[in-house]
């Protein structure tokens, strides 16, 4: 019997795992990992469960919020995933279905990261010839089949009996390939924006550092009367809006504001004209309009970082936006800043294109 190992990916021949929990799915090499080794397996573990609960609650997704802001890259895609998963259908009846027909791109994703091994057990309950996930699976790459072992790999073959190295296991491609394929080979980018203010309204400054690669490129500017949020907003925006062509984002931010936004509460607000729960007017809502706008360009994935937590371009980004705010304090001088506070206070922020400074 070839077993699946949902943390290395390979395929052990006449192995038993262990029956404890959800280790039925993870080979005794990789339960021998040292220490960080092992706190990855029990926190992929831990999203497996998720994954597989009956109804995602608040608590989970507090938690998946957690998961989402690891250092570990494979923890943090999957947790990503698992949380993109709860907030479109949160149940598990119904859910793989409901991905199949109507979110194509987040089943493309399960695939990619979880293998075509995770939808076996799905297929005796999808009707006559599985159809619909079928359909569904070769659509986005898979045909929801195993792949046949290698006999080399197994227990009494002339390989192993010989000392012999056995090549690596076929598997299914990495999550950047596959990120790549499902993005439609949209190139990437990661960005790194912060913003800051000198009191709350005052100036303020804003700063993005953009990768591509082995390419870098910093944007940064300033306001003379603001709030920290708008400026967390601004440059997001900038950063987006420096991109010339459609391209697959991976956007780090230290703010809540901004990611919590941007990924639960707009399409709230939408629905309820702008307004929010408590029905007043959202504020900054020129700034979410001019970003949703640009978010439809591209595809973009909101990532969480904890601020000042000696990441180099989170602390980089704050250095810049800083620095926005001595140069405006500089050139302005005390008497145009006081003036551009009271105009702030008064008839509220000015239009984007207005606001900033050269």
């Amino acid at each position: 019997m070839v077993r699946y190992c949902r943390i290395c990916g390979r395929f052990r021949a006449e192995e038993r795992f262990s029956a404890r929990g959800h280790r039925d799915r993870v080979c005794k090499d990789c339960q021998r990992l040292p220490r960080p080794g092992q706190e990855q397996i029990e926190q992929l573990e831990e999203l497996h469960r998720l994954l597989e609960q009956s109804n995602l609650s608040a608590r989970n997704i507090e938690r998946l919020k957690v998961l989402c802001a690891s250092d570990d890259d494979k923890v943090r895609q999957l947790a990503d995933l698992v949380l993109e998963i709860a907030r479109v259908h949160p149940r598990k009846r119904g859910r793989l279905e409901f991905l199949a027909r109507q979110r194509q791109d987040l089943l493309g994703r399960m695939h990619t990261s979880l293998g075509a091994e995770y939808f076996e057990s799905f297929m005796p309950g999808c009707g006559p010839h599985q159809g619909w996930l079928l359909d569904a699976l070769k659509g986005v790459g898979g045909e929801g089949q195993r792949p046949i072992s290698d006999p080399s790999r197994e227990e009494g073959s002339p390989r192993l009996r010989t000392g012999e190295p056995v090549p690596p296991a076929p598997c299914a491609p990495n999550v950047s390939e596959g990120a790549e394929l499902q993005n439609g080979g949209l190139k990437r980018v990661t960005i790194h924006t912060d913003g800051a203010c000198k009191g709350n309204p005052g100036p303020g400054g804003w700063a993005a550092i953009l990768r591509q690669g082995a390419r870098l490129k910093e944007l940064a500017g300033g306001d003379p009367a603001t709030t920290n949020n708008r400026m967390e907003l601004e440059a997001a925006i900038a950063a987006l809006r420096a991109l010339k062509k459609p391209c697959a984002v991976e956007l780090f931010t230290d703010s809540e504001y901004l990611r919590d936004g941007i990924t639960e509460w707009l399409a709230r607000w939408k629905v309820n004209g702008w307004r929010t729960i408590e029905r007043k007017p959202v504020r900054n809502a020129d700034m979410w309009r001019a970003l949703e706008a640009l978010c439809a360009e591209h595809n973009v994935q909101w990532r969480w970082l904890k601020a000042h937590a000696g990441h180099p371009d989170n602390e980089r980004c704050d250095q810049l936006a800083r620095a926005e705010i001595t140069k405006l304090r500089r050139q302005l001088g005390p008497d145009r800043l006081a003036a551009a506070l009271r105009q702030f206070k008064q008839r509220g922020p000015m239009p984007i294109e207005q606001s900033r400074v050269p």
